[in-house]
């Protein structure tokens, strides 16, 4: 099986490929806290990551596997150790005089780099930052527009001074504790300005203008679209981590403005094309966009009026969301593992051990950086364990277990939650394409079958393939069985919603399939032979359900085929999709199987060959002998 792989969001990861470069530094900061041996110092570094959503059980983290790190590190100690930083006596590392001077300036750099990120991070100092951007943007507008000549540019340079403006509200309400009236203020603002550019749309659909356009109006709208832009994303990330109002208000406001800089410049194009009309089109659709905003803040407004709390959630940036996300996951999947191996558990006892690993006060870097001083950490615990009870995977209660369900996903070869949704979304448009021509390719190949066949699909996922079978042969009773608990459930659901009601999804996999022998007329399988721990015993397993003489109908990825093709063929069906997913099919071509391979698996398991079939994809269509045991 392919070594397991830590998959953070791609600017995380590329952030640890450069890990070898800080390394020495953080040599220095774990040995002020004492002498160390060389793996009490590879523990220092496993702590450090704690924090970043990796637990030690992914075998390759950010391209090092266990052997490069643990090499990657010694290099780093005998840098050190050549210029005079840390001295080795017998197996314990420790700082010379060198090395403390050097670790205590590393430990001032990370203090002051804290507490600059800290300030950053205060909305006062948001609102002053967006203070000082308009009145820049301001100036450099009106100095524009005077020199060129242009009327737009100069009114758009005072409308970004009025911004200026907006921004003292912000930091006077945030002083005084009146975000409310500020908020009130400014979306009332925003709702102005959008009735006012609507208008202003409007009146040039029948009063056309002319409008200039030169190099120096082009470079102000795109240097006023670019820094509004950036502006916005700052502080709509402090707003949620925050949870102010205001600028949440001022956030969406930068972020109109980069649209009306966009607007601008089409406007401007659209008079060196001479198609005006363009301009009033998009005038309208930036005018329909701010007043959308600005009716949604007001809402959330009267919402907040009433009590009720904001749901910062929706304003999150993407790829926040996305690690947050990330962390999350894999601590409900660390928390699993912990309950696995230590249960059952009472809940305070989770909660301390939680504690003593993920204490950023106990990893240096992170304590000079000023991280974990808030309480947040036996939030983020309680709601990853009320994630697993709610799925199923771990009992309620204040002693905690693991559920037969929690004990099938803790398998490394089945899917988690994200992989099977994932997967159903979407295949689902695609079953058309791919599971019925397969289901009219199975029928179609069979000799015969019964009237009534039972039919059983091994790795079943969400039960696609039974949906499209089930339309060929109305008569059948189907078992869709998968490792997977998550996919047992989705399949029960898709079979829900398409009306098939002899179908039965059973948790279990190829190699012990829940099902007596000697029973089935028909087992199915699609892409899932090259995931089957053991597919010498798979194809045994399935020969001791079938009836004397019942066909097995086999689809999978072919080795095989030539690499360019199957390459090719990947690169274009995974147009739109994650990277990462596509270089997961890229490796599954190399765990999957020869058609010379997987005939020998079956003729070896008491089957004979009926059909056999290669290209992108293998199928084989065997049936059991009539002596097989």
């Amino acid at each position: 099986m392919a070594e397991r792989e830590w998959r953070p969001p791609w600017l995380v990861e590329q952030f640890f490929r450069l890990a070898p470069w800080g390394f020495p530094r953080q040599i220095l900061m774990i040995l002020t806290e004492g002498d160390k041996t060389f793996p009490e110092i590879l523990e220092g570094f496993e702590r450090f990551m704690h924090h970043f959503g990796h637990f030690g059980r992914e075998e390759v983290v950010a391209g090092f596997t266990e052997d490069t790190f643990t090499a990657a590190v010694e290099e780093a100690i005998e840098k050190l150790e050549r210029e005079g930083a840390v001295i080795q006596r017998g197996e314990v590392y420790s700082l010379t005089p060198e090395g403390r001077r050097r670790a205590e300036k590393a430990r001032r750099q990370y203090q002051e780099f804290g507490r600059l990120v800290e300030g950053l991070l205060h909305p006062q100092t948001v609102s002053l930052v967006g203070l000082g951007v308009h009145i820049v943007l301001a100036v450099l507008k009106l100095i524009a527009g005077t020199i060129s000549g242009s009327i737009g540019l100069i009114s758009d340079g005072m409308d970004t001074a009025m911004d200026g403006l907006s921004s003292v509200l912000v930091f006077v309400g945030l002083r005084l504790n009146k975000e409310q009236i500020v908020n009130v203020v400014l979306v009332l603002l925003m709702l102005g300005v959008g009735i006012g550019a609507g208008y202003e749309a409007v009146h040039r659909v029948f009063v056309p203008e002319e409008v200039e356009a030169d190099l120096l109006t082009f470079a102000a709208a795109i240097l006023s679209g670019l820094v509004c832009l950036l502006l916005s994303l700052y502080q709509r990330y402090v707003a949620t981590r925050s949870g102010q109002q205001p600028l949440i208000a001022q956030a969406v406001d930068s972020r109109n403005h980069a649209i009306v800089a966009a607007g601008v410049i089409t406007g401007l194009v659209a008079t060196l094309l001479r198609f005006p009309l363009l301009d009033t089109l998009v005038g309208l659709a930036v005018a329909a966009l701010i007043l959308k905003s600005g009716v949604e803040l007001a809402m959330e407004m009267v919402r907040a009026l009433r009590g009720e709390e904001m749901d910062f959630s929706r304003y999150e940036l993407g790829f926040v969301e996305e690690y947050r996300r990330f962390q999350e996951r894999q601590l409900a999947e660390w928390l699993l593992h912990i309950i696995a191996e230590e249960g059952p558990l009472a809940r305070p006892a989770l909660l301390a051990r939680c504690r003593e690993v993920l204490d950023a006060q106990d990893v240096p870097i992170l304590r000079e950086l000023g991280w974990g001083k808030g309480a947040g950490l036996e939030k983020q615990v309680v709601g990853a364990l009320e994630t697993l009870v709610e799925q199923g995977l771990v009992t309620a209660g204040d002693v905690l277990q693991v559920t037969e369900k929690g004990r099938a996903e803790l398998s490394l070869e089945v899917w988690g939650v994200e992989e099977v949704e994932f997967y159903a979304q979407a295949m689902e448009p695609r079953t058309r394409y791919v599971h019925a021509p397969l289901a009219r390719r199975i029928v179609q190949s069979l000799p015969s079958l019964p009237e009534n066949p039972l039919i059983v699909d091994v790795g079943t996922g969400p039960g696609f393939l039974c949906i499209e079978l089930a339309k060929l042969l109305p008569g059948a009773a189907f078992i869709g069985v998968d490792p997977s608990p998550h996919a047992v459930e989705t399949a029960r659901q898709c079979a829900t919603r398409a009306g098939l009601e002899r179908f039965e999804a059973r948790w279990g996999r190829a190699e012990q399939l829940p099902v007596n022998s000697d029973i089935v007329d028909l087992i199915v399988s699609r892409e899932s032979l090259h995931e089957w721990a053991d597919a010498q015993a798979g194809c045994a397993e399935i020969c001791r359900v079938l009836k004397p003489g019942g066909y097995l109908a086999l689809e999978d990825l072919n080795r095989a085929c030539a690499r360019w093709k199957r390459t090719l063929f990947v690169l274009l069906t995974g147009l739109g999709t994650d990277l990462e997913i596509t270089r997961e099919r890229l490796r599954a071509y190399e765990m999957a199987f020869t058609p010379e391979e997987v005939e020998e698996l079956l003729e070896h398991s008491g089957f004979e060959i009926i059909k056999s079939e290669t290209g992108l994809n293998l199928f084989v269509l065997a049936a059991k002998k009539e002596n097989s045991l």
